[in-house]
């Protein structure tokens, strides 16, 4: 298993009732689910610049029942939502103004995701491949090779982290 919500669940695991409950894990998802919310409406509002389009989609997002059921559970399915969701945010917003520290903040949520579940691979492949042409479009080449770079840098590093945990602790860095 990748392990940042096992990570992000230790803090809760050490108190037995958390853990035997499975509490310790749902706490997590439930913060998980809380943060997507908000983000979701922050990523409606820089897509739409309409409170009200922005509302609705949050409201209708917020109450989907697999939704607030994966929010109860101790599973990676909100966590990886969220981090996807905060990534795209950033990205609309990187698009929009077109602030490195943007792309950076979109970057980190991508690697957050790929060192959720295998899932997040997929999302950093693909905006691997859509950032540079979105970027040549707007400047030209220069800046879309680096940005790209520093995309590459930022969204891959947690696929590089695992990759090297696996060479390390196993001798094979694809034992996954």
């Amino acid at each position: 298993w990748l392990p940042l919500p096992h990570v992000l669940m230790l803090p809760f695991a050490w108190n037995d009732f958390l853990w035997h409950t499975g509490l310790a894990g749902s706490i997590v998802s439930m913060i998980a689910y809380v943060l997507g919310v908000v983000f979701f409406y922050k990523l409606l509002q820089v897509l739409t610049h309409n409170t009200v389009a922005s509302f609705i989609g949050t409201f209708i997002f917020a109450l989907n029942p697999n939704l607030l059921y994966l929010q109860t559970t101790p599973m990676t399915e909100a966590l990886l939502l969220t981090s996807i969701i905060i990534a795209c945010y950033y990205l609309a917003c990187f698009i929009e103004t077109d602030a490195i520290k943007d792309l950076i903040l979109c970057g980190i949520f991508v690697a957050c995701s790929t060192l959720i579940r295998y899932d997040g691979w997929f999302l950093f492949i693909c905006l691997s491949i859509l950032i540079p042409i979105w970027v040549y479009k707007l400047h030209g080449k220069k800046r879309a090779e680096s940005s790209t770079l520093l995309f590459l840098a930022a969204g891959g590093f947690g696929i590089g982290l695992w990759i090297i945990w696996n060479l390390i602790i196993f001798g094979d860095p694809l034992y996954f």
